[in-house]
């Protein structure tokens, strides 16, 4: 079994929907790391098609809230 990776372009990634009005303060946690630069690995449990479009399209519903 072999896998082949390609590594894109960054870009950035918007809400999927208009966002709440206001502005939401961040928590210690959140403020002690907002200028980290993260790295993630992400693994799923089963096989997905589009791993990429589908850690995009969550992504941006979850930026929704924020």
């Amino acid at each position: 079994m072999s896998s082949a990776i390609t590594k894109s372009l960054p870009f950035l990634v918007g809400p999927s929907e208009p966002t709440p009005a206001g502005t939401i303060k961040l928590n210690s946690t959140d403020s002690a790391f907002s200028a980290l630069r993260m790295v993630a690995l992400f693994v799923f449990e089963g096989p997905v098609d589009q791993p990429a479009e589908t850690i995009e399209r969550a992504l941006s519903r979850a930026l929704v809230l924020y």
